[in-house]
């Protein structure tokens, strides 16, 4: 019960995970958020290797959610990340290269896990080491080129720049948009006043008219 507890937990803190992980994308790149996320990962398996203990269950659970924050935000990064970088007519040949690299050594960690465990050293050592397969992934995502020449030689263009735009960007964005509209509508505000005011002074001149009638 309390597994399956756990694993609900988890699955309830994949929706956070999301949203949040568009958020930061959106405000920086998706390079940039994998790397956020992966290290987010690191932070928070680090921390309950310290701090969980057996018999702890609310603790665990509180971990069980952070760790589905961080699922829901790294695949949809991984996903975009990828899908940026396909040059323009190869996707389909490029996807099917995405999934053997995605599950060639997905085994590994389980296993290196599993023989620690089997050895009677310590699980949290073991999370430890697992942990410590995200720093390839790390140092190769630092060792690319920026997110614009990546775009660039991927030939997206401005489409892929428009698709992640900084947050001053967005923001001067949205500040345009915002100061039209309310240009509009002072001047359509204006016009109609205008117009309000010349019927009044019509209908003033007839009803003058009228009286001296």
């Amino acid at each position: 019960t309390e597994t399956g507890l756990f694993f609900l937990v988890t699955m309830l803190g994949v929706f956070p995970g999301g949203w949040l992980g568009v958020r930061i994308t959106s405000r920086t790149n998706p390079n940039t958020s994998w790397k956020l996320c992966q290290a987010t990962v690191i932070v928070v398996a680090v921390a309950g290797a310290m701090v969980l203990q057996e018999g702890q269950l609310v603790v665990a659970l509180v971990w069980g959610f952070l760790l589905g924050i961080c699922l829901g935000w790294f695949y949809p990064a991984e996903n975009v990340f990828f899908s940026m970088c396909l040059p323009n007519g190869q996707e389909a040949e490029f996807a099917g290269f995405f999934v053997y690299c995605s599950q060639i050594l997905g085994w590994l960690p389980p296993l290196v896990f599993s023989v620690m465990v089997q050895n009677d050293i310590d699980r949290n050592y073991g999370l430890l080491v697992v942990c410590s397969f995200f720093f390839p992934s790390l140092l190769s995502l630092s060792m690319a080129a920026s997110w614009e020449d990546i775009l660039e030689e991927a030939g997206h263009g401005d489409e892929g720049v428009t698709a992640v735009t900084s947050s001053e960007k967005y923001k001067e964005e949205i500040e345009e948009i915002e100061e039209g509209e309310s240009k509009e509508e002072e001047a359509a505000f204006t016009k109609g006043k205008h117009e309000k005011g010349g019927r009044s002074d019509d209908k003033a001149i007839t009803t003058d008219e009228e009286i001296e009638a």
